[in-house]
């Protein structure tokens, strides 16, 4: 799916967007279900936020996680990466210690 997301996002003159394109993309996903949540309310922007904040589990492009009331992201898994001076090198997947 982020390899989809990414296809569409790129821009003829700008060319491949970044990977962190992502991260944008899937909060705009947040706002515009919020937006849908609130239903008749959705012009109010106390209700928007109420509906943006209810828990619930998300999937998305950037992988599952859970929107908490107080807008702190969880997540179990996480991709972790080595930066060195000159190059980032995956290191693969991991799993968060509750």
């Amino acid at each position: 799916r982020a390899r989809r997301v990414l296809a569409r996002l790129k821009a003829p003159r700008v060319g491949a967007p970044r990977t962190e394109a992502l991260y944008g993309y899937e909060a705009m996903r947040v706002v515009l279900d919020a937006i849908a949540a609130a239903g008749a309310d959705s012009g109010d922007r106390e209700a928007v936020a109420r509906a943006g904040l209810e828990a619930r589990s998300r999937r998305s492009v950037i992988g599952d996680y859970r929107v908490l009331p107080t807008g702190e992201v969880s997540t179990a898994r996480f991709g972790a990466y080595r930066q060195s001076a000159s190059r980032r090198r995956y290191l693969g997947e991991r799993v968060a210690r509750r």
